[in-house]
């Protein structure tokens, strides 16, 4: 998974685009061999937020993501995903 793009995509309760210039995310990676890494996502056009992952991961892809709008924090998820 080294050199991946993480990528989130905006949607609104409607499951209609939302527009991702005013948003940012960091997500708390676990890396290979347990160890957190932090990855900073920004807008990357449309409805999305990306960045890159230079690092590996054993097997699934999990992260702890905290989503923000400004300085303000509003709303927090995580993610458990196969990377195969």
């Amino acid at each position: 998974m080294k050199g991946s793009d993480v990528m989130l995509f905006l949607v609104d309760e409607k499951e209609q685009k939302v527009e991702a210039s005013p948003y940012a995310a960091t997500a708390s990676v676990l890396a290979k061999g347990n160890q957190q890494k932090t990855v900073e996502l920004k807008p990357a056009g449309d409805n999305k937020l990306a960045a890159k992952i230079d690092f590996p991961v054993d097997g699934k892809f999990r992260a702890s993501l905290t989503l923000k709008k400004g300085p303000a924090e509003i709303g927090k998820a995580r993610y458990n995903l196969d990377t195969k």
